[in-house]
C-alpha cells in the first residue's frame, strides 16, 4: 500500500508545529489518538511540519508561514484520516531515526 503523502519530521519542525498550534506535542498526539479525533488545527500544524524542508529554527518558521496553503491543499486532497495516517507514519519514522542515533 502506498502512502498518499509522505511527511518527514525533525526536532525543529516539531517545535514549529507546537508554536503554530499552541499545543505541546504530547497534547497533539493525545488528540490524534482520541476517540473524537484531532482538531483541524493540530492536523494542519503537523502536516505543515512534515512538509517543511528547511533546517534551523529561523528557516523552519519562515517555511511554515510560506507553506500553509500547501498543507491545506494536501489535507483537502487526501482528507483528515489519510493525513493522520501520514502523520503517524512520519512520526514513527522520526522516532526510529532518533533511536538509531542514540
Amino acid at each position: 500500500m502506498t502512502m498518499a503523502m509522505q511527511l518527514t519530521f525533525s526536532v525543529e519542525s516539531l517545535v514549529a508545529a507546537e508554536k503554530t498550534s499552541g499545543k505541546s506535542l504530547p497534547e497533539m498526539l493525545a488528540e490524534l489518538e482520541s476517540e473524537i479525533g484531532a482538531s483541524v488545527t493540530t492536523v494542519q500544524a503537523l502536516v505543515l511540519a512534515g512538509i517543511v524542508n528547511a533546517r534551523g529554527s529561523f528557516h523552519i518558521q519562515t517555511e511554515m508561514m510560506l507553506r500553509h496553503s500547501r498543507a491545506n491543499e494536501l489535507i483537502e486532497k487526501y482528507g483528515i484520516p489519510a493525513s493522520i495516517a501520514a502523520i503517524g507514519a512520519g512520526l514513527k519514522e522520526f522516532t526510529e531515526r532518533r533511536k538509531e542515533a542514540a
